[in-house]
């Protein structure tokens, strides 16, 4: 995607040069940052854009307004951002081919939100959460990149992780080959984003904040049944997912879980009434497109990057869904509104409970009423609609750094 450049380049600096001043506007207006770990190719791009495509339901459904961030003009340079995204995608989709590339990032970019909870009884809003998603060319975590430090400043900042995950590469290899499990592993950067997962949970015990990890598998359609697919793998894509990132989890829950400081918390939980910073991780299966499916790969074969490094590649090839006599099908999204739903309630959260100050002016305001009043809607409909493919992992409270 070619990105404005003008306007991506205004609202880099001045968000990264906004949150290195901490007593900037942005910083007192309770922005909430929301950080992605993963390579080039993987479908950072077209999470974000998927998760933020309909955002005109949030009022109907949740009584929250969710719209991108306005500048004093009233320009929004997100808007912008997710109808490039969007279009790319559908041209795509109407070519009848996706490429397992997905959508191309060159630097990186902010989809900006505002979250505002709705007071349907006298029709107006009530207070402002921004939120936003920092996007950025996967070629970073390996090799690095103008405003690299920044980047990665940013998701050891974010309180929200989202880890795609090329669900097409880790399903149709030979896992039980050593040379294919050794390129994926290479060509996932695993590795890399293993470790900048367990510094940002350290970096989470040490603020003493709460955490939500997202692990969100992409390009799946072919391996679920409630969408449109013929077959059901789901449960093969939880163990190749289990094989691949489950040591992840499995060092998170040492550094974040300690059964008898849960203990002690809990007991602090109950005299002070007052909720201890929390963790969890979730498995989010979405289909980005809907109508496509994996058709074929050419096998391993290697590529050179912009630093000169030679790395394994996978390609797969996907086909367009069609019906007999009707034709090709449209781009249908699948999980995508559960997983900004998660976030929502995630730094509703932290509102309510990481900053006394701000919850005393909510109370007194009524937004804290509005806040759970949205919350509420948000699991009525998860328990009448519930998610199949979505799991929980772990979760617990967040012991004192050991």
């Amino acid at each position: 995607m070619q990105n404005n450049a003008q306007g991506n380049t205004q609202q880099e600096q001045f968000i990264f040069a906004d949150y290195k001043n901490q007593n900037s506007k942005l910083r007192r207006k309770f922005v909430y940052k929301i950080g992605i770990v993963g390579p080039s190719r993987i479908g950072k791009t077209t999470l974000i854009s998927t998760i933020l495509k309909d955002l005109e339901k949030w009022k109907k459904e949740f009584d929250f307004v969710v719209e991108p961030f306005k500048d004093s003009q009233g320009r929004s340079y997100t808007r912008t951002l997710i109808k490039e995204c969007d279009e790319e995608i559908e041209s795509q989709v109407k070519a009848y081919e996706y490429k397992s590339m997905g959508v191309t990032t060159e630097k990186p970019d902010f989809f900006d939100l505002t979250v505002k909870p709705f007071d349907s009884n006298r029709d107006k809003t009530k207070g402002e959460l921004r939120v936003v998603f920092l996007d950025y060319p996967g070629g970073y975590l390996s090799e690095g990149g103008e405003n690299y430090n920044d980047c990665m400043q940013w998701i050891e900042d974010s309180s929200v992780l989202l880890v795609p995950i090329d669900a097409s590469v880790i399903m149709e290899i030979n896992n039980q080959k050593n040379s294919d499990i050794k390129n994926t592993m290479s060509y996932l950067e695993i590795e890399i984003v293993k470790k900048k997962i367990i510094d940002w949970a350290l970096y989470r015990r040490k603020r003493k904040d709460s955490a939500l990890l997202l692990f969100v598998p992409l390009k799946d359609e072919k391996y679920f049944s409630d969408n449109g697919g013929k077959n059901d793998e789901s449960d093969k894509l939880y163990q190749r997912f289990q094989q691949f990132y489950g040591s992840i989890c499995e060092e998170l829950k040492e550094i974040w879980c300690d059964e008898d400081e849960e203990k002690n918390n809990n007991k602090r939980l109950a005299f002070m009434k007052k909720k201890y910073p929390k963790f969890s991780i979730d498995y989010f299966p979405i289909d980005t497109i809907g109508t496509i499916e994996y058709s074929y790969h050419e096998g391993w074969r290697e590529k050179k990057t912009d630093a000169g490094n030679i790395i394994p590649v996978f390609e797969c090839h996907f086909k367009l869904r069609e019906i007999f006599g009707e034709g090709y099908l449209e781009r249908k999204v699948f999980g995508a509104e559960d997983i900004f739903n998660k976030i929502c309630e995630h730094i509703i959260y932290k509102r309510q409970n990481n900053n006394v100050f701000a919850q005393a002016l909510d109370n007194i305001r009524g937004i804290n009423k509005l806040l759970d009043q949205g919350i509420k809607k948000m699991k009525e409909k998860r328990e009448q609609q519930p998610n199949k493919r979505y799991k929980n992992i772990l979760e617990g409270l967040i012991s004192k750094e050991k």
